[in-house]
């Protein structure tokens, strides 16, 4: 099945959940903190377009789970990844691989896309982009306090 074709069944598949999800502020994130507890919810995985340049992209869904937290429950773009910056996707796929490097995108793509149900604790800070000049808040893994579970 091409490339194309997978995309294709895989908008089918999720089609459901899409209609039926509520939409939310664009970009919301957690106020600037340090050790929020989040768990991973999702990671979609497609094609992203940008000055031409088509590359691949995750983007990884977040969870609020520290019990003391105002947004405790709430959902959030936790990372948006792209082949354009590679270094951040080889940093997240080792923190979730237990501190262990992958040289392989693929590998590394498997290693992010099953990290669902990983629990950490993150970092959350606002500051200006250097490209840009614009106002952004990231998110950076801090812990990990539990893996993914593991599909036996």
């Amino acid at each position: 099945m091409s490339d194309e074709l997978a995309f294709e069944a895989l908008l089918s598949e999720h089609n459901e959940s899409y209609s039926a999800a509520v939409e939310f502020g664009d970009d919301w994130k957690p106020d600037d903190c340090e050790g929020l507890h989040v768990v991973i919810t999702e990671v979609k995985t497609g094609s992203y377009t940008k000055n031409g340049k088509t590359q691949a992209k995750w983007v990884v869904m977040a969870q609020i789970t520290s019990p003391e937290h105002e947004d405790k429950g709430k959902d959030f773009q936790l990372n948006f990844l792209t082949t354009a910056a590679s270094g951040m996707i080889k940093t997240m796929a080792r923190k979730f691989n237990g501190g262990v490097s992958v040289d392989n995108l693929k590998e590394a793509s498997a290693i992010v896309v099953e990290s669902v149900g990983t629990e950490m604790s993150i970092n959350v800070k606002t500051g200006l982009d250097n490209k840009t000049g614009e106002t952004r808040t990231n998110c950076y893994i801090q812990n990990i306090l539990m893996s993914a579970p593991s599909e036996s």
